[in-house]
Parts: structure tokens; C-alpha cells; sequence
């Protein structure tokens, strides 16, 4: 495959614009809402439906809840460096950056919450790495999603971004991505979902005009035969007369006629918000954007017969951790280990969110999952108090503990070989 088939073919893909420079091509990708992208999607619904960009897509609540119920599940999750053997590695250079803060100004719940958002609403978060003498890590910046950030792949296949004009080097730049097409740009939800937002932006208008006018629709007026016509003056003396009374303020007011004036009814001339199902639309299109977010419908209060599926809320749970929290944390394990560690380091360490952080608040579940624990012998009391975050109770409680009596493994072993009971 030559580079100008390459091109064509990322042309589609990625949520941005690809075009071939100096041998190589790149990826432009402007932020909010990317025009050039997805061009066949854009000539279904034509001129009908507006570009919806970040600002006017998180006015609509159900994007909100989903953007916001995603990224605080997962910026509020332990994220652990851990060596082979499973132990934390809390002496690591990066287990502060990664666990605590990863740059000056915030914590880690505020700088993944915000990198979550990114991902979800353009397809793509940029940090910017900076090293020290040594090539350790000790800051990670996140790029604001207002500045433009374009890919450049030379045809050495060579990774370069262009910030404002400047350029950085792939190694010097953390790039998360969401789902993506040709593996360099994530998919940008702005973009599929455009005709999904639109609609549901233009549904909201429609029902906010309408109950502005406080339900109010308009009509005609008919002359009686012989009634001479207004001239201009009194013409726009009357426009000016219904102007005021469609005033809401001037509900159940009367109006007085010009002499010969007769109302017609205009409601035979209107389609009603219950034949257009103005109102069923927009319910539809909160399931619709839940779809595009990958966020049960009830996790955002939205729980009619049709999206309350869920027998539990342990399995309503279960489901959005399994199939829409896990495979972007592992996107982001898998990123941090390629770019922030080491070659030989690789091989000694990874990191790993910590999903168990979801049961702090539900206390029976929590509970469970303690006793199931301690009773199978994979965790000891003192790393479930260590959970809880309670001191330990010396070393008694480093000690594995099965179900039979709560005998230590190896002392049940030792008596099934004596004869004990």
C-alpha cells in the first residue's frame, strides 16, 4: 500500500481530517467539533441539524451525566504501580505521579476526570511529558482542549506533534485515545453522534419555544365584506397590538378587534407538540446518547420500563464496569506503561487501577466482598483493614486464614497428614 492509498484511507477514519505532506501525512485535528470529519454522515441530515460543539453539548443533561458519571468512576479509582509478585510498589519515581498528583497544580481525580471527558467528547487527550537528566518522569501537563494539537507521520513513519506551531517529539507527548479506527486518532463521539446531538439540541429548542409562548399558537384574521382595508399606519399600529398581547405576561388577557376583524382558528394550520411527539423524542434521545456514551440509561436517572433492565443494582453495576469503565482503563494502563516506563522497567512493573474503590460506598457490598476474602485466604485481616483504612493488628494479621476453623493452610495440611480434627 503507497502513501497516497494511506491517506485516502485514514481520510475517513479517526474523526479528523488527513492530509499528505512531505512524503508523510497528518492528522488534523481542530478541537470541539472537527468539520471535515465523517463526511458522509454530515450530507444525511444536510443543514437540519446544528454542529453541536463541547460547550453546547454539555448543556444537554444526558451528556453531561454520562461525560461526568464516566470520568468521576474512573478518576476516583486507586491507580497502583505494582511489581510481578502483585505487591505495590509505592517507592517507584512514578507511584506519586500516578497515585497522587501528576503535575503541580492538580490531583490525580481532577487531572483523569478531566482527561476521561476529553476522551469521551473528542476521542483524544494530549499531556505533555516532561523528564528530567536522569529520563524519569516528574510531571505530567494536560493540554487544554482549545488548543490545536496536529499528528505528522512522516513517511519513515516517525510521530511528531505540532502544538500551536510547535513542534514535539511522540516520546515527549502522552496521547490517550478512545476507540479508533486507524490507530493513531481515537473516534471523536462529537462527530458520530452529531445528528443524535442536533436533534436533540433542536427537540429542546422547539419544547422551550413553545412552552415560552405559554402554549400559545398563532392565527389569522379575516375581514367582514365592505370593512376597507388598513392602511399602513394602523396596520403596524395592530402588529405592534398583538405583539403585546402574545406577550406571555398577558395570558388571559383581552383584545380588543379593529372594527369588521374576525380571529380564525389557527390550530388547523399546526401540527401539536403530541402529534410531532416533540416530548417522546427527546426521551428517546437521552437512550440514543446514552448508546453513543456506553452508559446504562438508569445510572443517569433515566428509568422507564424500556432501560431499566438491570435485576440488580450489583448487576446494573457490573455491566458498566465490564463494558464501558474497563476497556478505557485499560487503554490508559496500557499508554502508561508504553510511555512513562522504562524498557527494563516494563518487564518489573505495571499499572493498575483499583476497581475494588467503586465499593467504598455500599457498605454490604463491601462487607461481601471482605468475607469472601478472608474466609478463601487471598487476603489477609491486616491488608483488609489497610482497605478500610484502619491500623493493623501486628503480625497475627499478615497471617492466611481458610475456612475450615480458620486454621492457618499450612497447619491444615499438617493435620489432615496427623490424623487431627
Amino acid at each position: 500500500m503507497n502513501k497516497k492509498q494511506i491517506t485516502r484511507l485514514f481520510g475517513n477514519f479517526g474523526g479528523a481530517l488527513v492530509e499528505e505532506i512531505r512524503g508523510g501525512w497528518k492528522t488534523v485535528g481542530a478541537p470541539g467539533f472537527p468539520p471535515a470529519a465523517f463526511d458522509s454522515l454530515l450530507s444525511v441530515g444536510g443543514d437540519l441539524y446544528p454542529d453541536v460543539g463541547v460547550g453546547m453539548a454539555m448543556q444537554l443533561s444526558a451528556v453531561n451525566a454520562c461525560v461526568t458519571v464516566r470520568a468521576e468512576a474512573i478518576s476516583t479509582m486507586p491507580l497502583h504501580i505494582r511489581d510481578r509478585k502483585k505487591k505495590i510498589a509505592v517507592d517507584h519515581d512514578l507511584y506519586y505521579i500516578l497515585h497522587d498528583s501528576p503535575n503541580f497544580y492538580q490531583t490525580k481525580t481532577e487531572y483523569t476526570s478531566s482527561d476521561i471527558a476529553k476522551m469521551d467528547l473528542l476521542g483524544n487527550a494530549y499531556s505533555i511529558i516532561k523528564r528530567n537528566r536522569q529520563k524519569k518522569v516528574i510531571d505530567l501537563t494536560p493540554i487544554p482542549m482549545n488548543v490545536g494539537v496536529t499528528m505528522v507521520i512522516s513517511d519513515t513513519g516517525k510521530v511528531t506533534y505540532d502544538i500551536n506551531g510547535e513542534e514535539y517529539d511522540a516520546e515527549t507527548i502522552l496521547h490517550q485515545k478512545g476507540f479508533s479506527l486507524d490507530g493513531y486518532t481515537g473516534l471523536s463521539r462529537l462527530s458520530i453522534g452529531r445528528q443524535i446531538l442536533g436533534a436533540q439540541v433542536t427537540a429542546n429548542d422547539t419544547a422551550m419555544r413553545t412552552f415560552k409562548n405559554q402554549l400559545k399558537i398563532g392565527g389569522f384574521f379575516e375581514l367582514d365584506k365592505g370593512t376597507p382595508a388598513l392602511d399602513e399606519p394602523k396596520f403596524n399600529q395592530f402588529m405592534n397590538r398583538m405583539a403585546a398581547y402574545n406577550d406571555p405576561r398577558n395570558m388571559n388577557k383581552w383584545l380588543p378587534l379593529p372594527p369588521g376583524f374576525k380571529p380564525i382558528n389557527g390550530g388547523n394550520f399546526r401540527i401539536s407538540m403530541a402529534d410531532a411527539e416533540v416530548l417522546q423524542s427527546r426521551y428517546f434521545g437521552i437512550e440514543e446518547i446514552c448508546r453513543l456514551f456506553n452508559v446504562p440509561p438508569p445510572l443517569i436517572g433515566h428509568t422507564d420500563k424500556a432501560s431499566s433492565w438491570a435485576s440488580s443494582v450489583e448487576a446494573l453495576n457490573m455491566h458498566f464496569l465490564m463494558y464501558s469503565l474497563a476497556p478505557t482503563m485499560i487503554r490508559r494502563e496500557e499508554r502508561f506503561l508504553k510511555q512513562l516506563f522504562t524498557a527494563d522497567e516494563r518487564s518489573k512493573f505495571f499499572p493498575r487501577y483499583s476497581a475494588e474503590g467503586l465499593l467504598r460506598v455500599d457498605t454490604k457490598s463491601r462487607y461481601m466482598f471482605y468475607a469472601s476474602a478472608l474466609q478463601n485466604g487471598w487476603l489477609s485481616r491486616n491488608e483488609v483493614r489497610d482497605m478500610e483504612d484502619r491500623m493493623g493488628i501486628g503480625p497475627e494479621g499478615d497471617k492466611y486464614l481458610v475456612q475450615m476453623n480458620m486454621a492457618q493452610p499450612s497447619q491444615e495440611g499438617e493435620d489432615k497428614k496427623t490424623g487431627n480434627q
